[in-house]
């Protein structure tokens, strides 16, 4: 919520930096427990304290920006409510997305023995254009979107969407092709040594082929979803996206 809060106010620089801090506690928190033999769950409460640290990281700022944490009408707000009623699908689509996780991991243990893990790091080299590139147009078009549509210029709106679009492509396009070409260069180079064998970079780079060539339609996706968002339609993305859990299971 802060972070929404500050993108909609372009004040993207605070938001966009709070990640190091749940970063790097939980890159510390995993040197130290190799270091003195840590039982697990440490790192999961290295999980909770860095997102905790995240949340506090920006709370200056939006105190400065007039947020305050409690309303004596906080319940009865009207807006709040709005925001609560379109809310709703909203959390229905995360959803989605984390059974077609499950999904792909469910069937991915049926194979044979490192295709998990093998899905699971070509996806994080998919996320590394998708993240850097994508989802960084996506956080600033929003806001401006929002405004464009609240406003009623909805021509403006579908050319600010288009921009956006044009400039993932311009990215994501390279980097699918490249990913595509050079994907057991790319897993070899990054992961084989110790227990990572060939056969693992083989199995790897299989299904970065598969990841790389969808790769400028997940990135359409940030895309076009925040732009219904902008229009305070939150119910077209879920249905999409229901759609595509069902094809892909």
């Amino acid at each position: 919520a802060l972070m929404a809060l500050l993108n909609s106010r372009d004040r993207f620089a605070a938001a966009a930096f709070t990640p190091i801090f749940f970063n790097f506690t939980l890159i510390g928190s995993a040197i130290v427990m190799v270091r003195v033999d840590a039982p697990i769950y440490i790192w999961a409460m290295a999980a909770v304290l860095g997102g905790f640290l995240q949340w506090l990281s920006l709370v200056p700022h939006g105190w400065r920006l007039g947020m305050r944490f409690w309303s004596g009408n906080l319940f009865g707000d009207p807006a709040l409510k709005r925001i609560g009623a379109l809310m709703i699908p909203g959390l229905f689509g995360v959803g989605i997305t984390q059974v077609n996780i499950l999904v792909g991991q469910s069937l991915a243990s049926w194979l044979a023995e490192g295709n998990i893990t093998g899905l699971f790091l070509a996806g994080r080299l998919t996320e590394l254009p998708l993240g850097v590139f994508a989802i960084a147009i996506a956080t600033v078009v929003l806001p401006m979107m929002s405004r464009q549509a609240a406003h009623g210029n909805n021509d403006e709106m579908l050319l600010t969407l288009n921009f956006a679009l044009r400039q993932v492509a311009l990215i994501t396009i390279p980097a699918s092709v490249g990913l595509l070409i050079l994907r057991e260069e790319i897993v070899g180079v990054l992961f084989q040594y110790g227990e990572f064998t060939a056969e693992s970079t083989s199995m790897t780079a299989a299904a970065l082929a598969g990841y790389s060539v969808g790769l400028m339609a997940f990135a359409g996706i940030r895309i076009v979803a925040p732009g219904f968002y902008a229009m305070r339609d939150t119910r077209t993305p879920v249905k999409i996206a229901a759609v595509a859990m069902v094809v892909n299971v």
